[in-house]
C-alpha cells in the first residue's frame, strides 16, 4: 500500500491552495484481493514522485 500526497500551490505566492492525500493499491482481479505490487512498478512510481511532502 502507498500513500500520495498531493498539492495545489498558487502559481504566484506558491502558498497551498489545498493538499489532498490518496492511497494506492495492487489488487489481484480475479480474487479481488490486495497483493504487494511489482517491483518495477514501485521504482517506476517512485522516480516520479517528490520526497518528502506530507500533509
Amino acid at each position: 500500500m502507498n500513500t500520495y500526497i498531493h498539492w495545489v500551490l498558487d502559481p504566484d505566492t506558491g502558498e497551498a491552495w489545498c493538499t489532498s492525500q490518496a492511497v494506492a493499491v495492487a489488487l489481484n482481479l480475479d480474487t479481488r484481493k490486495i497483493i504487494p505490487a511489482p517491483l518495477e512498478q514501485m521504482k517506476a512510481l517512485k522516480k516520479r514522485m517528490p520526497s518528502g511532502l506530507t500533509v
